[in-house]
């Protein structure tokens, strides 16, 4: 019989999955659906004939899901377009940047802080004529991995 344990990254308490009976090959399932990133160990706490043992610590990444829509698909010159949206889980107050897809490269553009709701909103006003491509990135954090939302793309006639 072992145990299943699971602690959320950047926290240093482990909390008990379940216990199982573990196959004659030797194998356990435990299922769980994190909603941060977590490590996993599973113990085998032995008997009166066997030691005990402890698996190698199995690290799982979360990323967040960053939202973006745009407030149009084509503006003219002078005009401006509002990309909004939000990230979830909610991660309040954090920095995320806005970047602008330049030459073949992501070039960041402009900072935003998340709202108490975890919401934030970017105005763009382009100063030329052309295509533009934006995307908001939120950096990775202890238990979050870093993630982007889908392109966002409008043209300025």
């Amino acid at each position: 019989m072992g145990s299943s344990l699971a602690r959320q990254k950047g926290t240093t308490t482990w909390q008990l999955l379940g216990t199982r009976t573990t196959s004659t090959a030797g194998f356990a399932a435990v299922a769980h659906k994190p909603a941060a990133g977590h490590d996993y160990q599973w113990i085998y706490a032995g008997n009166s004939s066997l030691l005990g043992a402890r698996s190698a610590v199995a690290s799982v990444g979360v990323r967040p899901i960053v939202t973006a829509s745009a407030s149009a698909s084509s503006i003219r010159l002078g005009g401006s377009v509002l990309i909004r949206g939000g990230v979830t889980p909610a991660h309040p107050l954090q920095v995320v940047y806005l970047q602008r897809y330049v030459s073949g490269k992501w070039v960041g553009v402009a900072t935003g802080r998340l709202s108490s709701r975890s919401t934030y909103s970017f105005t763009i006003k382009p100063t030329m004529r052309g295509t533009y491509t934006y995307r908001v990135a939120r950096p990775a954090d202890v238990d979050h991995l870093a993630t982007t939302s889908v392109t966002r793309t409008f043209k300025v006639s």
